[in-house]
């Protein structure tokens, strides 16, 4: 009887010439267009052996072979993974959730073929020894890499114990200096932390004022304690500020339960009002038109759209006739001078470059999230752009780096090689994700509540976790 073997994935013309390759040679073949439609015909099929994509919306392959696994009834069924994922943590990450082989795309034929039947013998035999196997060889393989490693730091070791032995007085001194300068800094932050809530008590005492002589109830709450400033910057176009921009902020109002406002800071240039299916998004050119002495807490209130992902929004408007509003430098200014006063966090997308809006906004941010690619060319305007803020006055302790590895590429550096290049410390780095991005992108909803689970949602925690351990108590 010929033997059945089940292929997994979502793209259709894999589906159909994997399964004629697979035909000729005798197999019956089944198909499955989806992780839980695989799951299903598995249960239902008992198929000899199963051939698993790993890159399928809803479910990838790494959790349809978990799921096998768990399951007496598929448990022993043979799994060859076949995918474009290349790296060796991928193929280790694919033995570690049960499969038995790995194959790259693209597969030649008479490769796809030989694994297929060796897999098909070994499973009549042992199919747990062939997994043991693939296992053990790549553990030999890091075991190798490490011992390599091991050898080359020794030698680098004997090389340097002379000169840490001369740098152990400096390095003394050093740190000696460095507490110095930390506690100086602690105390810079609360000295403007004071003087905001002076401006802001002062600002609130005038307006109460004119307002019981008009005898007028408040039409906002007040917050004695301003919200803490985050602004999101970048060195060139396209790498995903805009996107970290409101997942950041849904996941600070996860995390936090506090109040949480954006405001695009990029006039004629907008990008979240498209992302967010937002139909009225012009509330920020009316707002930063109006004379200084207009832009009162209550105009301010009035502009902001409130969102399900839990966060309220003064988006920018998309149109070339309003780039001449980045000339409106004070009515920017006040702006975020109020939105500090409504709410808890607030997130500012700064978009690129230091234009005039920018320089004259640091003195009112409390933490500065500079995005980078890891590529030599945005990492060199980083550098640059870093080197600018600083000496712009922003404390470099403000500064958070992200690495955005967009995509999976020859070119992209390693998180250390860009830390080297950069001379700064790189605070997260966001994975490819493409396709829970795409789903974000069809439902118009940050992609961290499509998948609250998901490794993205695990990084954008941690950056959220150090700006509120950052913000004054």
């Amino acid at each position: 009887m010929a033997a059945k073997i089940l292929i997994i994935d979502d793209d259709l013309d894999t589906l159909r010439l994997v399964g004629l390759m697979l035909k000729r040679e005798g197999y019956q073949i089944l198909e499955a267009t989806n992780g839980q439609l695989g799951l299903d015909r598995a249960l239902e099929d008992k198929p000899n052996l199963i051939l698993l994509d790993i890159m399928m919306p809803d479910m990838d392959g790494y959790e349809v072979a978990r799921r096998l696994s768990q399951d007496q009834v598929t448990d022993g069924i043979p799994i060859l993974m076949f995918s474009a994922k290349t790296q060796l943590d991928d193929k280790v990450a694919g033995f570690e959730v049960g499969a038995d082989d790995y194959l790259t795309k693209p597969i030649h034929p008479s490769e796809l073929q030989a694994h297929v039947k060796a897999l098909l013998e070994r499973a009549i035999n042992s199919p747990e020894e062939a997994k043991t196997a693939h296992i053990e060889e790549i553990s030999e393989r890091r075991k190798a890499q490490s011992e390599r490693i091991e050898s080359t730091t020794q030698a680098i070791q004997e090389a340097d114990l002379d000169v840490r032995r001369a740098e152990k007085i400096h390095g003394t001194a050093k740190s000696n200096y460095d507490n110095a300068e930390a506690v100086l800094q602690k105390a810079e932050k609360a000295l403007q932390n004071r003087k905001r809530i002076i401006n802001l008590l002062e600002e609130e005492n005038s307006r109460l004022v004119t307002q019981f002589k008009e005898n007028r109830p408040p039409a906002q709450p007040f917050n004695a304690q301003p919200g803490f400033v985050v602004g999101l910057i970048a060195a060139d176009r396209g790498i995903g500020v805009s996107t970290l921009v409101s997942n950041l902020a849904a996941s600070l109002n996860k995390h936090s339960q506090a109040d949480i406002i954006v405001a695009e800071i990029t006039p004629g240039q907008g990008g979240l009002g498209l992302d967010l299916d937002i139909k009225d998004g012009n509330g920020l050119a009316e707002l930063i038109s109006k004379p200084v002495e207009e832009i009162t807490r209550d105009a301010v209130a009035e502009v902001l759209i409130s969102l399900k992902a839990g966060f309220k929004i003064i988006p920018a408007p998309n149109h070339s006739s309003d780039l001449n509003l980045t000339d409106h430098v004070n009515q920017f200014k006040t702006l975020v001078t109020r939105l500090s006063s409504l709410g808890s966090f607030i997130v500012l997308d700064l978009g690129v470059g230091l234009n005039q809006i920018v320089q004259n906004l640091l003195h009112l941010i409390n933490e500065l999230i500079v995005v980078v690619e890891g590529n030599k060319e945005s990492i060199t305007e980083t550098r640059i752009l870093i080197d600018r803020l600083i000496e712009l006055g922003v404390n470099k302790s403000n500064i958070l780096t992200v690495l955005n590895i967009r995509v999976r590429s020859e070119s992209q550096m390693s998180l250390k090689e860009v830390q080297k290049k950069l001379g700064h410390t790189i605070s997260t780095a966001l994975t490819p994700a493409p396709e829970l991005f795409a789903q974000a992108s069809r439902l118009k909803t940050p992609a961290i509540l499509c998948q609250p689970d998901s490794l993205t949602t695990q990084q954008i925690t941690k950056l959220v976790d150090q700006i509120i351990a950052n913000e004054p108590k």
